[in-house]
């Protein structure tokens, strides 16, 4: 500790990552699957604070989408089972 009380930091704490397109394939598949939580969680958030209707349709590298909206936003619900049907 520091004499006026403050504490003194052991590690970095949370270190920025360099954005690039991530190579080998089994590891993008585990970052999509880590973030794709992450934005879900900020759409709520933004849609709470807001008080906006939000949609968001994400698709992985495979093709399969995954879904994140308001249930009074049917439109973009019925275009994302109409997609599901020609994959």
């Amino acid at each position: 500790m520091k004499s006026d009380g403050e504490k003194i930091k052991k590690n970095k704490g949370k270190q920025k990552i360099e954005i690039k397109k991530i190579e080998e394939n089994r590891y993008c598949q585990i970052t999509f699957s880590k973030r794709k939580e992450g934005i879900m969680k900020k759409a709520n958030e933004i849609r709470a604070l807001c008080n906006i209707n939000i949609d968001l349709i994400m698709y992985s590298s495979s093709g399969k989408p995954y879904y994140y909206g308001d249930s009074s936003l049917k439109t973009m619900k019925i275009a994302l089972s109409n997609e599901q049907q020609f994959h």
